[in-house]
């Protein structure tokens, strides 16, 4: 294993993997994705918007380059730019992972109604992601529904325990 990661420098870390996966696939969507998500990780959160917009170049404005956007104007703290692009997405397909980035922007710009059927939305697309059980758990929380918050962070809890 040494010898691989010694042959491979873009192996080191996560920035380096996906930025190599970048440049030999330039439009690939998946590729693009991690790297705005490492990005926009780090802070970079305008690096990951271009990269949004580098995708949408590519593809046109497809569901994938929606979600980027959205999850850099996440990062950024930009609330309204976020829900606007990942309701965008969610326009073009279900995408759990932009429901629950949806509903925490919504819960940041005071739209808590709208913020659970996303949050809600998650979780009815993929059952058994415990991110989206978590944010939904988190969010009924919030709003002192303790017994139907703690349904939903022990099931997130079951889902760690099992993987």
């Amino acid at each position: 294993m040494a010898g691989t990661w010694l042959r491979n420098p873009a192996w080191r870390d996560s920035l380096s993997l996906y930025e190599d996966m970048v440049a030999k696939q330039p439009g690939s969507p998946q590729a693009l994705d991690w790297l705005a998500q490492v990005k926009g990780n780090r802070g970079d959160t305008e690096a990951a918007i271009r990269l949004a917009d580098r995708l949408a170049a590519f593809r046109g404005w497809a569901p994938e380059a929606h979600r980027l956007r959205g999850f850099a104007a996440y990062m950024k703290g930009d609330y309204r730019a976020a829900a606007e692009s990942l309701a965008r997405c969610r326009a073009f397909k279900i995408d759990w992972k932009a429901d629950v980035y949806l509903g925490k922007s919504l819960v940041r710009l005071g739209r808590p109604d709208e913020a659970e059927r996303a949050f809600r939305s998650a979780v009815g697309a993929a059952p058994l992601e415990i991110e989206a059980q978590k944010a939904l758990g988190w969010f009924l929380l919030s709003t002192a529904r303790v017994e139907e918050a703690l349904n939903f962070l022990g099931r997130a809890s079951e889902l760690e325990v099992g993987s």
